[in-house]
């Protein structure tokens, strides 16, 4: 370690006054921040000043501690600090590198006869130096990192005096390389830390390009940003885990892809043999080619991957959940030597960034899939089928085809829900559609567009022949009983169709006449197919009948709203209640949304529909916060027409003011779909709600998704899971990957900042799940089916006195 400020004899005064104030003053260079190579020249300056005949030098230890280097001294001649400058380290290296070596002083009374200098004898003599005394620098630690000498011209052995300003100088040179060393660490840090800080910006611009839909290719702007960033590396590689467990390359800097695709490389082949465990970056010198490589595989290897040419290669594995999904190597083809410490810990903090990328952009994928795809029965959705239907249209047109909608609807799926619970009606739907995938066959193209609607795309140079062979497999099909549990339920079909190009060129007209002929088929009790004809445009007089007397109902008061507690996760406390519109017919009782609902969102009846809702939810929480309950919420859906409609945060202030209720205890709910249809408009108006003080949910989230970049931008406070993601887990043998997908998306909901909501919450087993997934709130019939305001009272007060939620909802 440092020697102490050595102690000064006071019995000479002028002595000590010069040896303290040298010392202070060059202590004080030395707080300023001179360059080592001043402070040590002043000290040498100083000793040589003010010792007759002495001359002095510095010697610094390199890197490694193997040699001496020479710092210029003022008083030696230049050809013998050369002659020394690499001086190794060891017993009889002189006076300097015996002392570097032993960690102590070494006096060399006259080196023409001390054995300490053979072979330095010549060199020393012809400088005129005789003696020499060598003193060991040291570091706060201990370690010794240099020598402070002074050289005599004629045999001799230090005195007191020299002794005093020797142990102070050398105290001052430990001070001086000890300060500059921290400060070069402290500035190679700083270089270090710049570096990472520009690496991490240039990561995230590529995962913020990534999350924007604007990489064109992900894996190689990864691979272009690590071999631009990290040192050493000349060209590299990204190569990604397939189903085999074998990695393929997806991208290549430096080699040609076209050539390489092909090539399939065992886990150790990746790493050249160095067996890669640890998911940690590794430097690899000593290269191996992959035994697992066919003859053609190794010979492309040989040609075009270079394995020859390459000198090192950083291995860097990309960790997503405990398992290795990708490599990154860096080769160099220069050098053994070229990836440093730096260069792994480089590489370490991308291959974090890396796997975070990449499984988002998995989520990003399977969610855009589930956009196409219905989670349930994994036939293609609505959207899903307008794109194959698009295809089949652009095909049909060149080829002169005939292309046919089958609008499928199911009989008697309602009542199924009713009596057994949405779970029985969703193990039909699974059923239905195994059977008519089987019944349609393969040329066919069968997709699930709505709750219990199917749709068929059919190509033929003639059609209709098809279309009645087809329909009749699928009516057939669902002849037999299904069983539900002990239960076994009952369907059948009603089928419309429509003809490209007779019946419309559009997806959307195609789908929508047939739809109108499915109806025709469904009020009419129809057993075979119905194709459109034009009279069907005009609605039926039954929806007529039903359009007149929802306009009553609304003149009349028969509105009414039923409330569907949403409970805390974690205290099971309710906080909020989700209004749901109801119809209490004087004539056919109460009425369920689905029989009016659909027909008021095909008319403008939704609007003055959805406004009533509005305004009994707002004063029916009002009623409650005054009555004690006063941090309860209410949640009011708005449908696609309200959320178009200019006036809508109007609407929405009007009816607050009116009820006297504050914001905070308003949510308004809007369905994914329906924020995704103008996304603009809609984020424009949500703001301005979420400003007034409104809360805003996003609704069955993940069945209408567009890009997770909107999610990010969309002014929420609440995200709700669609109940398919539950409903998928409930069944017989579930798919582990429904279940990464839920705890994903409540990953990524609690990431930015909103409260993620269970919907469907059915059974006990459900209940656990969302509480193991982390969901912050849950609704469903396990914890309270909607009821009217009035059956809500004694909930709500055995909740005010503090009686636990649950049991009291179920029992």
């Amino acid at each position: 370690m440092n020697r102490p400020f050595p102690h000064l004899d006071s019995s000479d005064e002028g002595r000590t006054r010069l040896l303290l104030a040298t010392q202070n003053r060059i202590l004080e260079r030395i707080a300023r921040g001179a360059e080592l190579q001043e402070v040590l020249t002043r000290v040498m300056e100083f000793m040589d000043a003010h010792l007759s005949g002495v001359r002095t030098s510095v010697l610094l230890l390199e890197p490694g501690g193997a040699r001496l280097r020479s710092v210029p001294a003022p008083t030696l001649p230049t050809a013998y600090t050369d002659a020394i400058d690499g001086l190794l380290v060891g017993p009889g290296m002189g006076s300097c590198g015996s002392a570097a070596y032993h960690g102590r002083e070494v006096v060399t009374r006259d080196i023409a006869a001390d054995p300490h200098w053979t072979g330095y004898h010549e060199v020393a003599l012809a400088h005129g130096l005789r003696a020499c005394w060598s003193l060991p620098l040291s570091s706060p630690a201990g370690d010794v990192v240099g020598t402070f000498a002074l050289y005599y011209p004629e045999p001799h052995e230090p005195t007191q005096e020299e002794r005093e300003f020797a142990q102070v100088a050398a105290h001052l040179a430990e001070v001086a390389v000890s300060s500059w060393n921290a400060r070069q660490e402290l500035r190679s840090r700083e270089r270090h830390l710049r570096r990472m800080a520009e690496f991490r910006r240039s990561v995230l611009r590529v995962m913020e390009g990534a999350l924007l839909g604007e990489a064109d290719d992900l894996y190689q702007q990864l691979l272009d940003n690590a071999v631009a960033s990290i040192q050493g590396a000349q060209a590299g590689s990204l190569l990604v885990r397939d189903p085999d467990d074998r990695f393929r390359f997806a991208a290549v800097n430096g080699f040609d892809l076209r050539e390489l695709s092909a090539v399939r490389l065992t886990a150790d082949g990746v790493g050249f043999g160095a067996g890669l465990r640890g998911g940690e970056p590794q430097v690899v010198t000593d290269l191996k080619r992959d035994p697992g490589l066919t003859p053609e595989e190794a010979r492309v290897m040989r040609e075009h991957g270079r394995d020859a040419e390459i000198k090192s290669v950083l291995v860097v594995p990309i960790v997503v959940d405990d398992v290795e999904v990708a490599y990154l190597t860096l080769d160099n083809f220069e050098s053994t030597e070229v990836f440093t410490a730096e260069a792994v810990e480089t590489a370490r903090v991308y291959a974090g960034y890396a796997a975070l990328l990449l499984k988002r952009s998995a989520l990003e994928e399977r969610l855009h899939r589930l956009a196409h795809e219905d989670s349930l029965t994994g036939l293609p959705n609505r959207a899903g089928f307008g794109v194959l239907l698009r295809d089949a249209l652009a095909a049909a047109g060149r080829a002169k085809l005939e292309v046919a909608v089958l609008f499928l609807d199911l009989d008697n799926l309602k009542p199924v829900n009713d009596t057994l619970g949405h779970w029985a009606g969703d193990e039909v739907l699974k059923v239905v559609a195994r059977r008519l995938a089987t019944a349609v066959g393969e040329d066919a193209v069968l997709a699930r567009i709505g709750g219990d609607e199917f749709t068929v795309l059919l190509t033929r140079p003639a059609v209709r022949d098809a279309v009645r062979l087809v329909a009749q497999r699928a009516m057939a099909a669902l002849e037999p009983p299904i069983p539900v549990g002990a239960n076994v339920a009952h369907v059948g079909l009603s089928v419309g169709v429509s003809v490209y190009p007779r019946d419309g060129t559009t997806p959307e007209s195609l789908t929508r006449r047939a739809d109108m002929a499915m109806h025709h088929a469904k009020v009419h009790a129809l057993s075979e197919p119905v194709f459109f004809r034009p009279h069907m445009e005009h609605a039926p007089r039954q929806r007529l009948l039903l359009d007149e007397r929802l306009r009553r109902a609304l003149a009349n008061d028969e509105i009414t709203v039923h409330y569907q507690p949403r409970v805390d996760v974690t205290s099971g406390r309710v906080v909020c209640l989700e209004a749901l519109v109801r119809w209490q017919d004087p004539e056919r009782g109460l009425v369920t949304p689905g029989s009016f609902v659909p027909l008021a969102e095909r008319s403008n009846l939704i609007i003055p529909l959805g406004q009533r809702v509005l305004e009994l939810a707002t004063r029916q929480v009002k009623r409650w916060r005054a009555g004690g309950h006063g941090d309860l919420r209410v949640s009011v859906n708005l449908s696609a027409r309200q959320v178009a409609q200019p006036g809508v945060v109007d609407e929405v202030a009007a009816a607050l003011a009116d009820a006297g209720l504050e914001p905070a205890a308003l949510e308004v709910e809007v369905v994914e779909r329906v924020a995704m249809t103008d996304v603009e408009g809609s984020r424009r108006k949500l703001r301005a709600l979420k400003e007034m003080g409104v809360r805003v949910a996003l609704d069955d989230f993940g069945t209408g998704y567009s890009s997770l970049a909107y999610l990010r931008t969309f002014p929420i406070d609440t995200l709700k899971v669609d109940r398919s993601f539950l409903a998928a887990l409930r069944a017989p043998e579930p798919d582990a990957g429904d279940a990464a997908l839920f705890e994903a998306i409540v990953s990524l909901g609690r990431s930015f900042g909103l409260d993620v909501v269970a919907e469907g919450v059915e059974t006990a087993e459900e209940w656990a799940v969302v509480r193991e997934l982390g969901c912050d709130q849950a609704q469903g019939f396990y914890i309270c089916p909607p009821v009217p305001a009035e059956r809500l009272a004694p909930l709500l007060a055995r909740q005010a006195a503090g009686a636990p939620l649950l049991p009291s909802v179920n029992g």
